[in-house]
C-alpha cells in the first residue's frame, strides 16, 4: 500500500516539476507529511526523483544559465547545508506541518500578485543576495525554497525556457546538499528501496516535454501559486482541526 501511494505521489508531482520546474519536494513534502512520514524519510523518497528531473533540465535546454550562478553557490548553499544540519539533528523539536503551510500560503500569494512584485525587480536585483540566503535557509528547514526560487526566477526572467533552466539548476544544486547531508546524518536508517522510483522520473519527463512548449507563459506561474495555496490552506485547516 504504501509503494502505491508513493508511486502515485511520485507520478502527479514528477509530472508537474518536469513542466515547470518545481513541484515533487513542493507538493510531495507536505503530501507525505499528511499520510505520517516523517521529515528524513521524505528526502530520503523525493530527493532521487527530483535530482534526476533537474539534472535532464540542465542538460537537455540549449540556455544558459544566469550570470547569478556564482552568486548562487556563494550565498544559498553555504545557508542551506547550516539549516539541513540543523533541522534534520532537531527534527522531532519541528512543527513541520505549520511551517510548510505558512510558507505555502505566503510564497503562493506573492506569486499570484507577480505583476506588483515586478515593479520592485531593481529592488529584488539590487538585493539578490539577501534573496539567496532566503531561499538557502527556507530550504533547509521546510524543504520550500523551490517556490521562492521560481518566484526569483520568474521576475529575473522573461523566457519561461531561461526560467525553467535556472530554477532546475538551483533544485539541482539543493537537492544534492541535501541528500549528501541525510545520507551522511540517517545512512543506516533509510529504506533505499525508494531509490528506484528515480527511473520513474526519467520517463515522466520525456513524456512532459511537448506538453511544456505548449503552455503560456502566464499559465506557468498561475498555475503553481493556486495548487501552493489550496495545498497551504488545507494543510493549515489539517492542523487546527487535529
Amino acid at each position: 500500500m504504501d509503494y502505491f501511494v508513493i508511486f502515485f505521489i511520485l507520478t502527479i508531482f514528477s509530472f508537474i516539476q518536469s513542466i515547470f520546474g518545481v513541484g515533487l519536494l513542493l507538493f510531495g513534502t507536505p503530501s507525505l507529511l499528511l499520510i505520517g512520514y516523517e521529515y528524513h524519510e521524505i528526502l530520503n523518497i523525493l530527493l532521487p526523483a527530483s535530482i534526476t528531473i533537474s539534472f535532464l533540465q540542465v542538460i537537455k535546454s540549449k540556455e544558459n544559465i544566469n550570470k547569478s550562478k556564482k552568486v548562487f553557490i556563494y550565498y544559498c548553499l553555504p545557508i542551506l547545508i547550516l539549516f539541513t544540519f540543523i533541522v534534520l539533528i532537531n527534527k522531532n523539536l519541528i512543527n513541520f506541518k505549520l511551517i510548510i503551510s505558512i510558507i505555502l500560503i505566503f510564497s503562493s500569494l506573492c506569486a499570484l500578485n507577480q505583476n506588483k512584485i515586478k515593479n520592485l525587480k531593481h529592488i529584488i536585483l539590487k538585493n539578490n543576495k539577501i534573496m539567496l540566503i532566503t531561499i538557502g535557509f527556507i530550504h533547509g528547514v521546510s524543504n520550500m525554497g523551490g517556490s521562492f526560487l521560481s518566484i526569483f526566477s520568474t521576475i529575473t526572467n522573461e523566457n519561461k525556457h531561461v526560467s525553467r533552466k535556472n530554477i532546475a539548476y538551483g533544485y539541482l544544486m539543493m537537492g544534492l546538499i541535501q541528500y549528501i547531508i541525510l545520507l551522511s546524518i540517517y545512512y543506516h536508517e533509510l529504506n533505499f528501496n525508494y531509490f528506484y522510483f528515480f527511473i520513474l522520473s526519467i520517463l515522466i519527463f520525456y513524456i512532459s516535454e511537448n506538453i511544456f512548449l505548449k503552455i503560456s507563459e502566464k499559465k506557468f506561474s498561475k498555475f503553481i501559486s493556486i495548487i501552493s495555496l489550496i495545498y497551504g490552506v488545507y494543510i493549515f485547516q489539517n492542523i487546527l482541526i487535529n
